[in-house]
């Protein structure tokens, strides 16, 4: 099935966004994520995000992402690390009061994502940031099933398995 893939992470990734997003409050903010897929064990590594671009329009209620460096820092990461670091989606954040569930920008937003590394063969990944650190990752066709994902503790940071709701 294309929706058992494992999302795993280290916790600094977590406090990273919790943090770009309260630098960025009552502003809606995001950038990239940067990672590695594993097709053996079905897992993709969350290993680095990237603030948002300056170009980028950051509202209350919307946030529409630049692109200016953006290209360039991807493949200097990409290039530092023997190509072990790729662009693997996006994350974004909601203002507080605002739960992490997808808007309909969200969900096009996703649909892209879809469109251009599925064609690729590779699972999206977009995370959405809320209050009190909340992380919120959807992963290829989980977003649109309505999955809901949760992180659990392990002995190398977090992992989360999108698990559908009952």
């Amino acid at each position: 099935a294309r929706g058992d893939w494992t999302i795993v992470a280290d916790e600094w990734i977590l406090e990273e966004l919790a943090r770009l997003r309260a630098a960025k409050l009552p502003r809606e903010t995001g950038g990239v994520v940067l990672g590695q897929w594993d097709f053996s064990r079905r897992r993709v590594y969350l290993v680095d995000v990237l603030p948002s671009p300056p170009d980028s329009q950051e509202f209350p209620t919307s946030y529409i992402r630049g692109s200016v460096g953006l290209k360039a820092e991807v493949e200097r990461r990409s290039q530092v690390t023997a190509d072990q670091l790729q662009y693997i989606g996006e994350w974004h954040s909601h203002p507080d009061g605002v739960s992490c569930t997808p808007s309909g920008d969200d969900r096009i937003l996703f649909a892209s994502l879809q469109g251009e590394l599925g064609s690729e063969g590779v699972p999206p990944v977009m995370l959405i940031v809320g209050q009190d650190s909340d992380v919120v990752p959807f992963l290829d066709t989980a977003m649109l099933n309505d999955v809901r994902a949760q992180w659990r503790r392990g002995g190398h940071g977090f992992a989360v398995q999108a698990e559908s709701s009952p």
